[in-house]
């Protein structure tokens, strides 16, 4: 098989693509097209991931593999992502857990965060779009979780530490306002909206009312993102959608295409919202 210019060397490689997409959908035909259901919580969705609630629902263990179709690949460190799900009516949280040797939270030459996505077809269809970031037609909803920006959020980055006060430096006093306008002008949201139509193509898109929070604990995180179901495409009590994972570790260099995750959609059911009985 020829690799150089000329029509041989695009035949080689599109054969050899093809070769690599077949055997990718064939380890993902292994995975357990797991049906993730969205609890229905008459008082409200719990915040975050170590609330009471989330202990009484009954969680999915997804399988990952490493991303091997598009550049930069790799990944496959993390094995499995349990999930779990649960709505009120007006928000649906999503709570991720996976465990992880090391907790990483820099961003800079030689340090990778560790991170979690999760991914919806935009558009209502019988048939959702490629598992592989979708195309123009069939674009892709995602939610990213990053550990870097959850502990600027709260505080705890490494800003300071790499850049320690000074004496004689005037730093600008950070009241409660202040500083949530710094970390706006930061980015330092923690969890990030996105639209994929397709490889190469995330693109930022308003959070709105999406929200996230993390906690690192015994070799292992825990995330909970939720959003406004008014703000979730095609997502209403009663129905159902897709859902698709990625996960990163920040300690095995783990960025951008390289990554453990999903290669077939995960059905996502939204219980209907209960219907209290009538006393006789």
């Amino acid at each position: 098989m020829k690799f150089a210019n000329g029509r041989n060397g695009r035949d080689g490689l599109c054969g050899a693509l093809a070769l690599m997409l077949v055997l990718w959908t064939g380890a993902a035909s292994a995975q357990q097209a797991a049906s993730v259901r969205a609890v229905y919580q008459a008082k409200g969705v719990a915040s975050t991931p170590d609330a009471a609630e989330w202990s009484a629902l009954e969680g999915n263990t997804i399988s990952l593999l490493e991303q091997v179709i598009i550049p930069p690949v790799g990944g496959g460190s993390v094995k499995t992502l349990q999930v779990k799900a649960m709505h009120d009516g007006k928000w649906l949280a999503v709570r991720f857990e996976w465990q992880d040797a090391s907790e990483d939270l820099a961003v800079g030459v030689e340090k990778f965060r560790d991170a979690v996505a999760v991914g919806f077809p935009t558009k209502a269809s019988s048939t959702p779009p490629s598992p592989f970031m979708g195309d123009a037609a069939n674009p892709v909803t995602i939610w990213q979780w990053t550990a870097n920006r959850d502990a600027d959020a709260k505080g705890k980055g490494e800003f300071d530490k790499n850049y320690p006060k000074t004496d004689g430096v005037w730093y600008f006093p950070q009241d409660k306002e202040a500083s949530a306008k710094v970390k706006g002008w930061r980015d330092a949201a923690p969890v990030q909206a996105y639209e994929a139509k397709g490889f190469g193509t995330l693109a930022k898109t308003a959070n709105g009312s999406l929200q996230g929070s993390g906690v690192y604990s015994d070799g292992k995180w825990s995330v909970v993102m939720k959003r406004k179901l008014n703000e979730v495409p095609n997502f209403k009590p009663g129905t159902s959608s897709q859902m698709i994972f990625a996960v990163w570790d920040g300690a095995q260099r783990e960025v951008n295409g390289k990554k453990s995750v999903t290669m077939t959609w995960m059905p996502l059911v939204l219980d209907a919202p209960s219907v209290a009985r009538s006393n006789p």
